[in-house]
């Protein structure tokens, strides 16, 4: 999870989503997370919160 951590806080929800992984995997030309991350924090919060 070191080169691909991603936290993100919602205070007003009191959602907190952590995300462990391994960006440079298989290459560090790896940018497939970007538009993962945000996706995944969407997922959550629509699952948790609703939307």
């Amino acid at each position: 999870g070191y080169a691909g951590t991603s936290v993100w806080v919602d205070p007003d929800h009191e959602l907190i989503v952590v995300l462990l992984t391994n960006r440079v995997h298989p290459t560090r030309k790896n940018d497939k997370i970007r538009a993962f991350r945000p996706a995944l924090h969407d997922v959550v919060f629509t699952s948790v919160v609703g939307g």
